[in-house]
């Protein structure tokens, strides 16, 4: 381990024109106690170039691994957990920004929550502010900020108790991280992460801060990679299998946010058609009866959606029938670590 407290990964594809957010609010940081490990993910557009100059001009120490095929965020975190030396490790998207004190802000509540000594807590989670400097996101009923400073919940809680359910940066132990590997789809495709970090409140909570050290650029006139409109259907497994362990891992927690697990019940129907799952095979892929009767409810709504958008040109490529064949990636090709230099890394 080299000692850093701080990790911050990024995976990047083709984001030369933002990539620089991100080295420059860790240039802006009063603190140089981090390292920052980029994954490449295959990009053409002179993102290697902008790395290997950033990494020999820093007085941080970068870490990238790039390979020649594009495989997807996922798998890109995934080789990134491999690499990361900090005591946490935090993932910031190449297109967002850390604000100027974040790595400082991370080292206080570290010492004010004792997270460090907490078993059963994974780490901690700061709001995000937009490029405005607005808060982003409300709790349930419109409540800008949380009761009180910091919350101790599951991501569940957290999300259907208590309605946080926007974006927000967690900074997880390292020990912890490297131990995750969230799914990965055979052609890029996106996989949400909830899937995984749901799971992850089998183990460990979250000690959630009310104080921001993300800035997530919404109007900034550049389209985010998750914002793009095509004439697909956006990332149609992975949200199919979303909604499934909504359904088959989530019930329990159905009164705390009933519109939520309707729609993921209409969501099953909706793109399971898109992708080629019967309604039989619908079927046998919920586990329990309280998932199957709530799919039933939601299967006119779905029918609905999936029509409306066949009359609207948008579908889907048909998937392989076994669930079990949608993955992993592909493994890397032609893949190079390019270490810090020694006067970084010391």
């Amino acid at each position: 381990m080299a000692g850093y407290a701080v990790s911050v990964l990024t995976p990047t594809y083709n984001r030369a024109d933002v990539l620089g957010r991100v080295y420059d609010s860790l240039i802006r940081q009063k603190t140089r106690d981090f390292e920052w490990v980029v994954i490449d993910d295959g990009s053409t557009d002179g993102t290697p170039e902008l790395l290997a100059r950033w990494q020999a001009e820093a007085d941080f120490p970068i870490v990238w691994f790039r390979y020649a095929n594009n495989r997807g965020q996922i798998p890109a975190t995934n080789e990134g957990r491999k690499i990361v030396n900090g005591e946490y490790t935090l993932k910031l998207d190449s297109d967002d920004a850390l604000v100027d004190d974040a790595m400082k802000t991370i080292a206080e509540w570290r010492a004010r929550t004792g997270v460090d000594a907490m078993e059963k807590v994974c780490g901690l989670a700061f709001r995000c502010v937009d490029e405005n400097g607005n808060l982003v996101g409300t709790l349930r009923g419109g409540e800008r900020h949380f009761p009180e400073e910091t919350l101790i919940a599951s991501t569940r809680e957290a999300r259907y108790r208590l309605g946080i359910d926007f974006d927000y940066l967690i900074v997880c132990k390292t020990a912890i991280y490297r131990t995750l590997s969230f799914g990965e789809f055979d052609n890029s495709e996106n996989l949400p992460p909830i899937i995984g970090a749901n799971r992850i409140s089998n183990l460990y909570r979250i000690v959630y801060v009310d104080q921001p050290i993300r800035v997530y650029y919404r109007n900034d006139g550049i389209e985010r990679l998750s914002d793009k409109k095509t004439k697909e259907v956006k990332w149609p497994r992975g949200n199919y299998l979303r909604a499934l362990a909504m359904l088959n891992e989530d019930m329990d927690y159905f009164w705390g946010s009933p519109k939520k697990f309707l729609n993921a019940a209409r969501k099953i129907t909706r793109l399971g058609l898109h992708i080629g799952r019967s309604p039989c095979l619908q079927f046998k892929d919920l586990s329990h009866p309280r998932a199957r009767f709530l799919w039933m409810t939601g299967i006119v709504g779905g029918l609905f959606g999936y029509f409306r958008d066949r009359l609207r040109g948008i579908g889907a490529p048909k998937a392989d029938r076994d669930l079990s064949a949608w993955g992993p990636a592909a493994p890397p090709e032609k893949a190079k670590l390019h270490a810090a230099p020694e006067r970084a890394s010391m």
